[in-house]
């Protein structure tokens, strides 16, 4: 008698370990690639019925939750033998997908808004706010174009774009914005004080929109090397002509040759600079000699010409 209880509680073991190692449960969170969501998906199920779909899967990158309800019900429609443990259970679906981010949508707008005229140089702002696009993961993570629109005087452009592209189910949105031309110009790579020379090594190209540009803004290397700084410039800001001059020759308090050149004689003094001048500009100096003010042109490091008038004011000098 005793060996038939014994005999028994084995079997009832049996019957309840193999009982529980097939009983249906429920997957809670769950990935899916395809269009429609199965039963296999939610319930950890085998068979015919597994492959049995159910309802449609949420668009690429998204979810779905589904209550303990709504599962029980699909559950019992199809056979499955599985009870919720309470109302707060859930499943919850995502739909795999392939992103493709914004400046990927950017770069493929550049190129076709260059077939539409647009500058060769240029970056893009769209107005509203753009997302990445999820795509999904057995598809292509493709973009075209459906219509674009690009007019050349406002830089203003409309796009509707589709992706994946050239699908019939493709996720279609718009796209609306400006093209802002490029140029390079140079900047200095450090902070220069007055009075500097800018020397090839302290320029730097950089790209900056067009419609940032003042009028006075230096555009090329050519036109501020060899010059001289007016005052402080700042690594990495336009460089406009007021901060700019040419190198001083003669600085105010310096001893300076005065010249005066005819076609019959020339006349050579010494004098002394009132005031600070590059090549070129017209300075007033005192004759050393004579004590007498001429304005002269700075031809040279220290040195001055006069005007045909300042003859006599040299030869007094003399």
């Amino acid at each position: 008698m005793k060996m038939k209880t014994t005999i028994l509680s084995i079997g009832l073991l049996f019957i309840s370990y193999f009982a529980h190692a097939t009983e249906v449960s429920l997957k809670t969170s769950i990935i899916v690639e395809e269009k429609f969501i199965t039963i296999g998906d939610l319930f950890n199920i085998t068979g015919k019925n597994a492959t049995k779909r159910i309802a449609m899967s949420p668009r690429p990158g998204q979810f779905a939750t589904y209550d303990a309800r709504w599962l029980y019900h699909i559950a019992r429609k199809n056979g499955v033998d599985w009870k919720p443990f309470n109302l707060n259970t859930r499943a919850i679906v995502e739909r795999a997908s392939q992103q493709i981010s914004v400046e990927q949508v950017h770069e493929f707008l550049k190129i076709e808004l260059k077939n539409k005229g647009a500058p060769e140089a240029f970056e893009l702002t769209t107005s509203g706010r753009l997302r990445q696009i999820h795509v999904a993961a057995n598809q292509p993570p493709t973009l075209s174009v459906e219509y674009l629109s690009y007019e050349p005087t406002t830089k203003r452009f409309i796009a509707s774009l589709a992706a994946p592209a050239r699908d019939p189910e493709a996720l279609r949105f718009r796209v609306a914005g400006k093209v802002h031309k490029l140029t390079e110009i140079p900047v200095v790579d450090r902070n220069l004080t007055r009075g500097q020379l800018i020397r090839p090594e302290h320029i730097e190209l950089i790209t900056i929109r067009e419609s940032k540009i003042r009028r006075d803004t230096i555009l090329t290397q050519e036109e501020i090397i060899g010059m001289a700084t007016k005052r402080v410039i700042r690594a990495g800001f336009p460089i406009r002509t007021s901060q700019i001059m040419r190198p001083l020759l003669v600085e105010k308090g310096d001893l300076v040759t005065i010249k005066l050149t005819t076609s019959s004689m020339r006349l050579t003094t010494q004098g002394k600079s009132l005031v600070s001048g590059s090549q070129g500009e017209t300075i007033q100096v005192k004759n050393i000699q004579s004590k007498q003010v001429v304005e002269a042109k700075v031809i040279g490091k220290n040195e001055v010409a006069v005007f045909t008038f300042g003859e006599k004011i040299l030869r007094e000098g003399k």
